[in-house]
């Protein structure tokens, strides 16, 4: 991990921040839990890590967006560059530093990479996030943790540490997993507004983007910006569209475990208190109900996710 610990110095020294936001088209950054992971295994693969570094650092970099649903707006976003710097501060061994340099190459894919860089696709920008995870789910049959086609590994002392050196917030492990269950939900949901297919000019764009923002987080030199880039996620919403958000889809994973439909499994893995989770749907079809159900009460509330 020595390559991308080097770079992360570097992107510290830059002072590389997140700036105050304008929310045109242009300006949106971030990326939906599919594209994030899938830039994880890219950057491994190119660093030849190992199986398990590999494992770690693309489950860092899909799981730093954790307190996207009701934690960020109580404490510092998991998503920011304060948040992974500290997290990346207290990792004190390999398999954490791993985590945390994921955690980190999450952040400089959201503040880097742009959607709006990729021609064609949904001009809304949630749609068209999982327009591009649809590709990597459904097109390139990507193994992700999302849809329970492999694993995930949580350093869960790591993320309560950070947090509570940061607000003195200890959550449990169980309401890390149940934070994790949400995360995965919400970005399911950004998958069925969508328009399915995409030409071979969208897929070239799609691809080069990604390879674009991997690159990116590999090449220090090319992440120094003239401008501070803009940034987005889900804490742009008010607090009382969140909440009810966030209320939502609590709900109807209460209402679908209840049916033991889906489940987090856990085994126990090589350092204290890290484990790794296996996300089960075993009835798909009353999971995709519950998307379904969970969009249609936010649109009778008024709250449409694809024209967020």
């Amino acid at each position: 991990m020595r390559k991308f610990n080097s770079i992360i110095k570097t992107c510290l020294g830059i002072g590389v921040f997140t700036a105050c936001l304008s929310f045109s088209a242009e300006s949106v950054l971030a990326w939906g839990g599919y594209s994030h992971w899938e830039m994880g295994q890219r950057i491994s693969d190119k660093y030849n890590y190992s199986d398990n570094e590999k494992l770690n650092f693309s489950s860092g970099s899909l799981l730093a967006d954790i307190g996207r649903l009701s934690w960020d707006r109580k404490y510092t976003s998991s998503d920011s560059e304060k948040f992974s710097d500290k997290m990346l501060s207290l990792a004190s061994n390999s398999s954490a530093i791993n985590f945390a340099n994921g955690w980190k190459a999450h952040y400089i894919q959201d503040t880097s990479g742009a959607l709006s860089n990729i021609d064609g696709g949904p001009s809304s920008y949630r749609v068209k996030c999982g327009w591009v995870d649809e590709y990597l789910r459904d097109h390139k049959n990507l193994n992700c943790p999302i849809n329970n086609t492999c694993d995930a590994w949580v350093d869960y002392d790591l993320i309560k540490s950070t947090y509570d050196n940061l607000h003195n917030f200890n959550p449990s492990n169980k309401e890390i997993d149940r934070e994790i269950k949400k995360m995965y939900v919400a970005f399911d949901l950004q998958l069925i507004a969508n328009i399915n297919g995409w030409s071979d000019s969208e897929i070239d764009g799609i691809e080069n983007e990604l390879n674009r923002t991997v690159g990116l987080c590999m090449n220090n030199n090319k992440y120094i910006r003239s401008v501070a880039p803009s940034y987005i996620n889900l804490t742009d919403i008010s607090d009382k569209d969140m909440d009810i958000i966030n209320k939502t889809i609590e709900f109807h994973i209460d209402t679908v475990e209840n049916l033991n439909s889906i489940k987090l499994n856990k085994a126990k893995s090589d350092t204290k208190n890290s484990y790794i989770i296996n996300y089960s749907v075993e009835d798909k079809d009353k999971y995709e109900n519950m998307l379904k159900k969970i969009d249609n009460d936010l649109k009778n509330k008024g709250i449409d996710i694809s024209n967020l």
